[in-house]
């Protein structure tokens, strides 16, 4: 599986996890060693599959310390570890899961896949942003009653969206 494919898959994890309401027994974790008894995927025998407790996605970067001050000092995600003789860094994101970046010689950007980073105030976030010096892909897009995205590049063209809550109704 190329790179890509597994950032697309990897993305689609994190965006179902991070949709799941906060509390929500049948999207808990796995506990330790032992799968709690109302999550799904740990719970469906067919898979076979005995799912860790990580969420990892991770990116490819040209410097590393050029990204870990993006994703540190402008996207304010807090370092969990960073490997000088491996050239990784892992960042904590939204809900338990985890950005890695490692730095490679030959990266061209996460193609059509993109990292979705929820936030509480889409707007504020983004104003934030901009202020930082962040160049977002265009307005952020509203998708009535679902989500509204902003969507913008990383140094090394790894595309991340910010994700809000959808504007209410109108009455």
């Amino acid at each position: 599986m190329k790179l890509p494919a597994l950032i697309v898959i990897a993305a689609l994890l994190l965006a179902a996890y991070q949709a799941a309401p906060v509390g929500d027994p049948a999207l808990a974790p796995p506990v330790g060693d032992r799968a709690v008894a109302d999550d799904p995927v740990a719970a469906t025998p067919a898979s076979g599959i005995a799912w860790g407790d990580e969420l990892l996605v991770q990116i490819a970067v040209s410097d590393l310390d050029a990204a870990c001050r993006f994703y540190g000092e402008v996207l304010e995600l807090p370092l969990e570890s960073r490997t000088e003789s491996l050239k990784w860094a892992k960042f904590v994101l939204p809900r338990g899961a985890r950005l890695g970046v490692g730095q490679a010689e030959r990266v061209t950007g996460s193609g059509t896949a993109s990292l979705n980073i929820s936030v509480k105030d889409i707007d504020a976030a983004r104003a934030l942003l901009e202020q930082r010096g962040v160049t977002f892909a265009g307005p952020t897009v509203d998708i009535p009653g679902v989500v509204r995205l902003a969507a913008f590049a990383a140094p090394d063209g790894n595309r991340i969206r910010l994700a809000g809550a959808p504007r209410p109704a109108p009455r």
